[in-house]
C-alpha cells in the first residue's frame, strides 16, 4: 500500500468484491467478528473468528491502520500461506 487513506477492494469470497475507504475501515471489519460474518455471508460471529490465520490477518491490517510498517517476517508468512496477492484464503 502506498498510502493508508486509499480506498482498497478485497475479495472475501467469490464473486463482487467489497470497497473499504482506506485500511482503517478493513481493521475495523477484520477485528470485529459481527462485521466479518456479515460481510462474507457466516451464519455467526463465531464461525469468523475460528477463520484460519484470522490472527495473523488482524495484527498485519492493525499495524497498517495504525500507520506503521508490518514485519517483513509476518508479510512473508501470508504471502506464503495466501499467495502473492492473497487471492486465495478466506
Amino acid at each position: 500500500m502506498k498510502n493508508a487513506n486509499d480506498s482498497l477492494s478485497v475479495s472475501f469470497q467469490q464473486g463482487a468484491p467489497h470497497t473499504f475507504a482506506n485500511v482503517k475501515e478493513l481493521n475495523h471489519t477484520l477485528q470485529n467478528p459481527s462485521s466479518l460474518a456479515q460481510l462474507i455471508g457466516l451464519k455467526s460471529p463465531g464461525q469468523a473468528s475460528e477463520m484460519p490465520l484470522l490472527q495473523e490477518v488482524r495484527q498485519y491490517f492493525s499495524v497498517l491502520a495504525s500507520g506503521g510498517s508490518p514485519s517483513t517476517g509476518a508479510e512473508a508468512k501470508l504471502k506464503e500461506e495466501f499467495g502473492e496477492f492473497m487471492v486465495t484464503g478466506f
